[in-house]
């Protein structure tokens, strides 16, 4: 009698929720991650680090010193002295943050590369994702004893009064902020590129001119401020003493404590998102991380544009601020569309129906479904495209006009913003879906996710362009005035929605009239709709030439093995006779 066969192991089920979040960190503060190890044991051993730490001090230093100097050799007051020099360490830092952080950060991967020990990190069994955090936060913590190590310059300040130990408190914070995203910027450039003197050469000067844009917006902001809070500091620090002075006033927390972390949480989640995905073997689930973003990103301006809009008081003012918020979150539908446009037919590591392996193993039974629907893969992935583009559009345009109708029930003009909010929407969702259904069915065509993409966004720039030309070309004159008659051919545009909107804010559009000018953009949904249906049946297709392949070479592998089989068999047969003959 045979043997019966062993029984399977237990199976323990995979603990979920608190437990499972519970358990990573036991293993994260168990078991550090090797990365972040050796990279600072790396920077801290090296003459070169040290070296950075005494020029960068001394340089901040000399800045510092000669500024309040000259400041201090006119006619101004101890206080406003001390806040000049506070504005310009701060300033000073945050130069030097711009410059050599992103630069450095550029090298973590691409160094990697060009040294030949990425590969022996990733057969040491370390995910990519846990490489690029460890890179990440190694960068990041290093930077951060270089900002320490600033922190005796600004005691200068102090000499002449004007601030206090938190204004310098509540500055670090901010100089914190821009690093994680410098260092998460840097991070995705060395990702994606294979040289570190490209890297650094696209890194640096990209994060040098965001440094000033973003420094002039806050000085832009800082006077607004001034007017409307009646802070008393002026510079691009001027939200240090917004804090301090006001930080128990729900506005100031909302806008410079809550919106300023959620975005730094955000933008530093894109970069490093990205960069594991650009590391990501092309065997593996590329776009899962970034959809969880998406997710997170969609109910955050939910929330950002019902915060912004109870923050204005005049009906007007918030009826004309919803249309403005509507039109931003149509531009990031359009960054949607495009981010999820490079998933090949497939979804990796799908294993055959006839193997017996379950699809997706890797995921929970329950969770399997849903992967098949919008996981992984062109087709999955261009209906969570559809979801989060509807959703986004919906927090954009839903938003304002329930806030309006909420805390102006007296406004009169309710149905006319109705109106511009439903035809924005809907303008927009219907060109966005079918420029994410170009770019899905130009990736599939092409083999190529950047390909699609720059294709992609030549399209919509030439849709948004060419028909407002093309109007002028056929009368000169009809585009002076948009806001009252938009022109057959501009209403081609994905801009019409727009005109429209204004024009009925303006009462020179009845909302007929409104409709009937957006009537055009119904051409972008049926061809969203035409290459939706060829993405899908594309995937079909490539789906069944993959399992007809496999099935091949199933069958060619059983007639080899039987080959195999009966090849010994016969050997077996003559082994035995000759051994009988002998005998």
């Amino acid at each position: 009698m045979s043997a019966a066969p062993p029984l399977p192991p237990p199976t323990v089920p995979a603990p979920s929720g608190i437990a499972a979040l519970r358990q990573r960190l036991t293993e994260a503060l168990r078991d550090p991650n090797p990365i972040l190890v050796r990279e600072l044991r790396a920077i801290f051993r090296t003459s070169l680090f040290i070296r950075f730490l005494y020029v960068a001090t001394a340089f901040v230093g000399v800045v510092v010193v000669a500024g309040g100097a000259i400041a201090a050799a006119g006619p101004l007051a101890p206080g406003d002295v001390g806040e000049i020099v506070f504005q310009t360490f701060f300033a000073t830092a945050l130069l030097v943050t711009a410059l050599v952080a992103p630069g450095y950060a550029a090298t973590t991967i691409t160094g990697e590369r060009e040294s030949r020990t990425y590969e022996s990190l990733l057969l040491s069994g370390m995910s990519p994702g846990r490489i690029v955090w460890g890179k990440f936060v190694a960068a990041y913590a290093s930077f951060t004893l270089v900002l320490v190590a600033l922190a005796p310059v600004v005691g200068v300040a102090f000499l002449f009064g004007g601030i206090s130990p938190w204004h310098v408190v509540t500055g670090y914070v901010g100089l914190l902020y821009v690093l994680a995203t410098a260092i998460a910027a840097g991070v995705a450039v060395s990702a994606r590129l294979p040289s570190t003197r490209v890297a650094i050469v696209v890194a640096a000067p990209l994060s040098f001119g965001a440094a000033i844009v973003g420094t002039s917006t806050l000085a832009g902001l800082g006077e607004l401020a001034r007017d409307v809070w009646g802070t008393g500091m002026a510079g691009p620090f001027w939200f240090t003493d917004a804090i301090v002075v006001r930080f128990g006033e729900w506005d100031t927390f909302g806008l410079l404590v809550v919106l300023p972390t959620y975005l730094v949480v955000m933008v530093t989640w894109f970069f490093l998102a990205t960069s594991v995905a650009a590391v990501q073997p092309a065997a593996e689930d590329r776009s899962t991380q970034l959809k969880v973003w998406s997710i997170v990103a969609v109910a955050g301006v939910w929330a950002i544009a019902a915060g912004v809009l109870a923050l204005i008081s005049r009906p007007d003012d918030r009826a004309t601020a919803g249309l403005v918020v509507a039109g931003v979150g149509m531009a990031g539908t359009v960054a949607l569309a495009l981010l999820f446009s490079d998933e090949p037919p497939l979804p990796p590591r799908v294993a055959p129906a006839h193997s017996g392996a379950p699809a997706h193993s890797g995921a929970p039974a329950r969770a399997r479904p849903l992967a098949a629907l919008l996981g992984p893969g062109a087709a999955p992935t261009l209906r969570f495209t559809a979801v989060v583009v509807v959703a986004l559009a919906a927090g954009a345009t839903l938003v304002p006009a329930a806030m309006r109708h909420a805390l102006d029930r007296r406004f009169a003009e309710h149905w006319r913003f109705d109106v511009a909010l439903m035809t924005i929407f809907l303008g927009g969702v219907a060109s966005t879906l079918f420029i994410a259904s170009l770019a899905a069915w130009l990736r599939i065509v092409l083999r190529s996710g950047l390909a699609a993409r720059v294709l992609a966004l030549c399209v919509w720039v030439v849709l948004l362009v060419l028909p407002l030309l093309a109007q002028l070309v056929v009368s000169p004159g009809s585009l002076v005035e948009l806001d009252e008659s938009v022109p057959l051919l501009a209403r081609l545009s994905p801009l019409a929605p727009l005109f429209v909107a204004a024009g009925l804010a303006g009462k020179h559009l009845t909302a007929g009239a409104a409709f009937a000018a957006i009537a055009p953009l119904g051409l972008y949904a049926l061809g969203a709709a035409v290459l939706w249906a060829l993405t899908e049946r594309r995937v079909v297709g490539i789906r069944a030439e993959v399992e007809a392949r496999r099935a091949r070479q199933a069958a060619r592998a059983a007639q080899a093995d039987a080959a195999r089989a009966g090849s010994a068999g016969r050997g077996a047969a003559e082994t035995a006779q000759g051994e009988g003959d002998a005998a």
